[in-house]
């Protein structure tokens, strides 16, 4: 297996039995790898580049040996952008973001085609019997003949969404059929095997979609006798719509059910079935939102870097340029989140900060604002470069790591999931409720998804509430101090 870290650490070969360390390829910080493939021979293709955009497009191309970590070739291609490297027959085929090339800066180097920035992936199969292989181009999958590399047929398309394209492709077992996974978890499938009828049957069906006369369109449907001879040929029988089974939801946000909350959830995961303004299943435009997908998210009771959430939505929350004008769609704050009562050490906060530009300078992002049952209440400020980084993971403590649709399309920096957790001052008073809210220090847009409270003494660790009468909820564990 291959396990290609940031770019201050390392490419790794890991053995798939045992999970043994085999080889190790360090990164130059500066220059890491950005995308790793295995080679026909177990030999490795890397490419890497420089972390600055500005000077990504001079690409180096790198032959690896694991077993001695020897590098056995190293090409620089200037003016090339990468994006993914494959082999395929012996030789790399380098995805650019404007180019798709075999064997690049070798003396044999055949250009495959030219490609727009938005169309360039690194979402790869090679059929079974090495005839094929697929490549995904923007939202559509192209496939082409392995040997020649002449496209074979036309694109297929996937009639995907805005910001969604195939992340993964596999052929079937016998190979007349193509899989896809799309980035936002649709399944794709395309039939890709040869028709093998009569060329007369070929030309029977391929009349109906051929008007008499040239510049004619074709506007009548097929007549019943076109129709019962079509749907004899199909391979499946025609079904009707299924109906899909509803999630048991307590709310919906824009048609999209909040998933209902697992009655033996610890009190202790605190309950925001009403503060979230995000489903698991919504989506937004870019143009409107830093969290247009959440489905890289891990949904449910989860147990992330050594803390229990109950994430079920999303909180997107905003404050613009500090001048306090109209914040849109997104409100300020939410508050109002309920607190068990029992003595509170800290909160863990399950969140994702962007910046406008990755920043090590620590300001007030985003607010806790902790109310007391004695009427008190205090302020607990997350803060950038030292609680949450969107992008470093140097600056903030990360949970959860998303970001396909930047690595599949040639990023170095990922989405990070940050973690922070924030002490409470005042552990002898018992609190109410929680609001959390975007600071008004600079630009914020936190995305809140779950929050755990640790109690200041915790009899358990599972993170879920006895069913037995009589016994105290076990606390979520946290390896924080």
């Amino acid at each position: 297996m291959l396990a290609s870290g940031p770019p201050n650490g390392s490419t790794d070969v890991i053995s798939s039995h045992g999970l043994n360390l085999l080889g190790r390829f360090s990164h130059d910080p500066e220059r890491p790898v950005s995308w790793a493939s295995f080679s026909a021979d177990g030999e490795l293709w890397f490419t890497a580049r420089s972390v600055d955009e500005a000077l990504a497009e001079e690409a180096d191309l790198i032959r690896w040996k694991a077993e001695n970590g020897a590098v056995l070739e190293r090409r620089q291609l200037p003016g090339v952008f990468p994006i993914g490297v494959f082999d395929l027959q012996g030789k790399p085929l380098l995805v650019a973001n404007d180019r798709i090339v075999l064997d690049p800066g070798a003396s044999d180097e055949h250009p495959l085609m030219h490609l727009t920035r938005s169309q360039a992936t690194s979402v790869f199969a090679r059929s079974h019997d090495g005839r094929l292989v697929a490549l995904a181009n923007g939202r559509d999958v192209q496939l082409y003949d392995a040997e020649s590399l002449a496209p074979v047929g036309p694109p297929l398309r996937s009639n995907l969404g805005v910001g969604d394209f195939p992340a993964q492709l596999a052929f079937s077992p016998d190979d007349t059929q193509l899989l896809g996974r799309a980035l936002q978890g649709h399944w794709l499938l395309w039939p890709i095997a040869a028709d093998l009828r009569d060329t007369n049957e070929i030309r029977r069906d391929a009349s109906l979609l051929s008007p008499a006369q040239q510049s004619q369109h074709v506007l009548a449907l097929p007549e019943k006798a076109e129709r019962d001879h079509l749907r004899r040929q199909a391979s499946i029988a025609w079904r009707g719509a299924e109906t899909r089974p509803e999630l048991p939801s307590d709310r919906t946000v824009g048609g999209e059910p909040i998933p209902r909350r697992d009655p033996h959830t610890s009190s202790l995961m605190l309950d925001l079935t009403q503060a979230y303004g995000g489903a698991p299943t919504t989506q937004r435009e870019l143009m409107d939102s830093v969290f247009t997908s959440a489905s890289q998210m891990p949904w449910g009771l989860v147990h992330l870097a050594g803390t229990d959430y109950d994430l079920r939505g999303s909180l997107e929350l905003r404050w613009g340029d500090g001048s306090g004008g109209d914040q849109g769609m997104f409100p300020l704050r939410s508050v109002g989140i309920k607190v068990p009562s029992m003595p509170i050490a800290a909160f863990h906060v399950l969140m994702f900060a962007p910046t406008s530009a990755p920043t090590a300078e620590q300001y007030d992002y985003a607010n806790v604002r902790v109310h007391y049952r004695d009427g008190s209440s205090t302020l607990l400020p997350i803060r950038t470069g030292r609680d949450v980084s969107a992008t470093d993971p140097g600056l903030g403590s990360v949970a959860w790591v998303r970001g396909d649709h930047l690595r599949l399309t040639g990023g170095l920096r990922q989405m990070l999931i940050n973690k922070p957790r924030l002490p409470n001052p005042h552990p002898d008073r018992l609190i109410d409720s929680i609001d959390l809210e975007a600071s008004k220090t600079q630009w914020a847009t936190p995305v809140f998804f779950a929050v755990t409270a640790e109690a200041v003494i915790s009899p358990g660790n599972s993170g879920m509430e006895s069913t037995s009468p009589g016994n105290e909820p076990p606390q979520p564990t946290s390896k924080e101090p």
